[in-house]
Formats: structure tokens, sequence, C-alpha cells
């Protein structure tokens, strides 16, 4: 148990994490967090090191995102990005989560192609505009506005 606990601390190391310092690092040590920007950590995968973020969204969760690896960026731009990152969840804004729902359902979509495509471009056959309908419970006429396609 005690074995577990000293890797455990072992895997996470504070540092000043420097482009040579970073290039230097073994895949897979773990986890390294930079001592100017606390939020800022590195992580050695067995095949790569990558930029993250870590902090807590409101003080409700703590969410850790992913900047870039750091053999496509350096770390000044990491850092950069790190704040910015961090000015969101402190504002309470988790980058985490996914974008908005647009609002927009199959049928709304279906039925802006299908005007597009009677106001010339293109004709599909009565036999497709009948299929979707089916698969959306309603209708041929009912996908136009204005009469059918044909």
């Amino acid at each position: 148990m005690l074995g577990a606990v000293l890797e455990m601390e072992c895997r996470l190391v504070i540092r000043n994490l420097t482009e040579a310092r970073i290039r230097d690092l073994l895949f897979a040590s773990g986890i390294h967090r930079d001592e100017q920007l606390k939020d800022l950590m590195v992580i050695c995968h067995k095949t790569m090191r990558s930029y993250a973020v870590q902090g807590d969204v409101r003080h409700v969760r703590t969410v850790r995102v992913k900047i870039d690896r750091c053999d496509r960026i350096g770390s000044r731009e990491a850092r950069n990005r790190a704040k910015a990152l961090m000015s969101q969840i402190r504002s309470g804004v988790d980058p985490t989560e996914g974008a908005a729902e647009t609002g927009i359902t199959l049928a709304r979509a279906l039925k802006t192609y299908l005007r597009g495509i009677q106001a010339g471009r293109g004709n599909p056959s009565i036999a497709i505009v009948g299929r979707l309908a089916a698969v959306l419970g309603c209708h041929p006429s009912a996908l136009l506005n204005e009469g059918t396609v044909g």
C-alpha cells in the first residue's frame, strides 16, 4: 500500500517547465505541473507528451482540457492557451461541454434540401420523397410547402 502511494507521489512532479526540460521528460513518467502557471501540466503518455490544463468549474467539478502535443507547440504558446482556457474555466464556462444544439430537426433540414432541389438544383424521383416521408412518418406532400416534387 505504501509503495502505491509513493509511486503516485513520484508520478506528479512540480517544476519549471522549459523546452529543454520537457524534451528530457521520460515517456510514461506521469504528470508534470508547471511552477509558474500551476494549472498548466505536461502529461507524459507511453508514446507522446501533451500539454493540458486543469481547473475547477464553479467549484463544482474539475475539468482537464488537452491543449496540444508538446512536439507541435512550444511552452510559451501552451502557457498562452492555458491562460485563455483558465480564464474561461474561472468564469464558469466548461470548455469540455459540447456545442449548443442548433435547434434544427431532420424534417426541417429535409424540407430545406427538397425546396432547393425543387428550385432547380436537381429533380429527385417521387419514390425517394415517398421513402423519406415514410421514415419521417408524414405524407410526401408535407415535405414541401408547395406541393410535390416530380
